[in-house]
């Protein structure tokens, strides 16, 4: 009998650590996001600024994430790793770890 071998690069990312959300934690992300978002549009020119308008869609995402899919609110996109609570913290609408930092989502 034949095992198959490892997975190619690229495939789905096994699944690793991440921080676990309670309630009460999703609502404090969840507000988090809310006000930075307002804020953003607050700060837009009339000619919405690429950098402005795309901060306003990274957060859109993260709330349909943290809504929708929170299994996969906190999870690096690229390797499924478990992005950092502290990280969260500072940039709730985080799609990367630390390790892929350079990812556009980072302030």
């Amino acid at each position: 009998m034949t095992h198959p071998g490892p997975e190619p690069p690229g495939s789905r990312p096994p699944p690793r650590d991440r921080p676990v959300l309670s309630v009460g934690l999703r609502a404090e992300f969840e507000d988090r996001l809310l006000d930075e978002r307002e804020r953003s549009r607050d700060r837009l020119d009339p000619r919405m600024d690429e950098r402005s308008s795309d901060r306003i869609t990274e957060i859109d995402r993260a709330l349909v994430r943290l809504r929708d899919h929170p299994e996969r609110y906190g999870a690096c996109e690229r390797c499924g790793t478990g992005i950092d609570l502290q990280r969260l913290q500072v940039v709730p609408w985080a799609r990367h770890c630390g390790e892929h930092v350079d990812a556009p989502d980072y302030p």
